[in-house]
Order: structure tokens, then C-alpha cells, then sequence
């Protein structure tokens, strides 16, 4: 008989325990709230047992460019079945295309990026060379989307630039996060609807979509 397949936590966020030590305290005073967990490797995999979780996605972010090697380094070490990571290529990193080919033939299936803690805007043209080696690598995207409760309210990655990227890289593997634009729910609705109607756009993800449209 096959085995049931397990459920999957495609959003999460941990660290080595030095970093933890130092980065939860200080997440929590950014966005002024507690977290749930210590921000580790173990805290995670307790939790996800409490859930029934199988496996989760770590979605690391390199805030700095010269972060990328530490970041590869610690993803390859806490691969596993139940934990899946994703590493992280700064968009200012003049070498990011090398380091995208890095990530894949390591065998990781994606990165994370985050338009506030990295400093950019989705649908800039200044990232379409960075979409389009993502693109032609088949790598999946996991993008931070709306608005960040840490950071002030600045229109850097809502719906309407996922569309403008979609526009421009149809083949681009975009996994947009918190139900596909933190605060801006009503817009994502609205672009659920296009995606909808508009069989040219069919990779990008939205987390829980069927909470948002019941059409889905």
C-alpha cells in the first residue's frame, strides 16, 4: 500500500544556535512581537512533531552579499528528510549568477528573498537578470510579498509586481508568501481573479489560496 503523503511547511525560519541566540531577541523587538519558538534546528523539529508536520522548508535570508557561503555551508549541513533548505543569493551580490548555479548543482530545489531585508523591489529591472538565471536554472523563488511588520509601509513587492514579474519571466517558479501579500489581501484577491482567467500565468503559488477565492 503506498504510504500517505505527508504534510509539508513550506515557510519557515531557523538558525544556527549562535545566530539564534542573538537574532530572535532582536526580530522580536523589530517587528514587536514574541516568537514561538527559540529560532533552532531542535525548537523546529519539536514543533513540527506537535503538529504532524513531515517535513519543512527553511527559508534562510543573506541580508549581506558575503553571507552566501555561510549560509550554503549550514544549508548543507542540516539537509535532511524532515528538513528541506533553502539557501539565500543576495541581488547585489556581483557574483550571483555563479553562486545561483552553486545552489542547484549542490541539489538544492530554491532560494528565499526578501525585498526589505535585502533592498530591493520585485518588479525592478535591475533583478530581471537575476530572474532569469533563477528562471532557466528551474529553481523554485519563495519571495517575501506584501508588506514586513518590522519594516515601514513602502509598496515594494505587492500583486501588482508579481504580476509585472510574471508578465516578464512566465516560466519563473514564484512561490509568493503570506497568502500572497501581507496586509494586501483585497489586491491578491483581485489577482487571483487575472491568474484566473489568464492561462499565460500558471507558477506562481499562493499559500492557502482557497481562503482568500472561493473559486479556487
Amino acid at each position: 500500500m503506498m504510504a500517505k503523503p505527508g504534510i509539508i511547511d513550506f515557510h519557515t525560519h531557523a538558525f544556527p544556535p549562535e545566530v539564534a541566540a542573538s537574532a530572535i531577541p532582536a526580530l522580536e523587538k523589530e517587528g514587536n512581537v514574541k516568537a514561538y519558538l527559540d529560532g533552532t534546528i531542535e525548537g523546529l523539529l519539536k514543533s513540527m512533531d506537535g503538529a504532524g508536520i513531515t517535513s519543512s522548508v527553511i527559508c534562510s535570508i543573506a541580508t549581506r552579499v558575503e553571507q552566501f557561503g555561510s549560509i550554503l555551508k549550514w544549508s548543507e549541513l542540516i539537509g535532511s528528510e524532515r528538513i528541506i533548505p533553502f539557501p539565500s543569493v543576495h541581488p547585489a551580490d556581483p557574483d550571483f549568477e555563479e553562486h545561483l548555479y552553486i545552489v542547484a548543482q549542490r541539489g538544492f530545489k530554491g532560494i528565499k528573498l526578501h525585498p526589505f531585508y535585502q533592498d530591493f523591489y520585485l518588479a525592478e529591472k535591475r533583478m530581471d537578470s537575476y530572474y532569469e538565471v533563477v528562471q532557466d536554472l528551474g529553481l523554485l523563488l519563495v519571495m517575501h510579498t506584501g508588506h514586513d511588520i518590522a519594516f515601514p509601509r513602502e509598496h515594494r513587492c505587492g500583486p501588482a509586481q508579481v504580476l509585472q514579474v510574471l508578465d516578464r519571466f512566465p516560466h519563473l517558479k514564484l512561490i509568493t508568501t503570506h497568502l500572497g501579500a501581507w496586509d494586501q489581501w483585497e489586491d491578491v484577491e483581485k489577482l487571483l481573479e487575472k491568474i484566473e482567467e489568464d492561462d499565460d500565468v500558471q507558477n506562481v503559488s499562493y499559500y492557502a489560496a482557497i481562503a482568500i477565492s472561493p473559486k479556487i
